[in-house]
């Protein structure tokens, strides 16, 4: 363990670069999938929730630094480092609303929604035997 220390300055440290490399994995994945789709267009709101999906079930390990509890209690929402990930979510679903894709109501009640459904079939899909 002490190599580390070499690089990081405590623990802590490294936990925090662990979680931003997930992140990042996340965040390329969702915009590597959604980057052909047209802005604007429901598909690109299906799409990125799918990718989210395929996220978290094909990096199951990256999904839980991401979503689980550190040790010392829950983390407040500023303090995740995703929010550019949510942020991407939201665009999309803005862009469909502005578009006329999806019907004109408030952005961030839309995102909450479809956001939660996508989490929520993850963490059923970890946690339930496929067969």
């Amino acid at each position: 363990m002490g190599a580390c220390y070499r690089h990081f300055p405590s623990k802590e440290a490294l936990i925090d670069q662990v979680i931003a490399d997930s992140y990042r994995r996340y965040r390329d994945t969702l915009w590597k999938e959604i980057k052909a789709i047209p802005v604007g267009s429901f598909e690109r709101v299906v799409c990125i929730g799918e990718a989210y999906i395929r996220f978290g079930l094909e990096h199951p390990d990256d999904y839980k630094i991401l979503f689980l509890p550190r040790r010392g209690g829950p983390r407040k929402l500023v303090e995740i480092q995703g929010e550019e990930n949510y942020a991407a979510f939201k665009r999309c679903i803005t862009d469909a609303i502005a578009s006329g894709e999806i019907a004109k109501e408030d952005p961030d009640l839309v995102t909450a929604f479809l956001w939660t459904r996508v989490h929520g079939i993850v963490m059923l899909l970890q946690a339930c035997d496929s067969q």
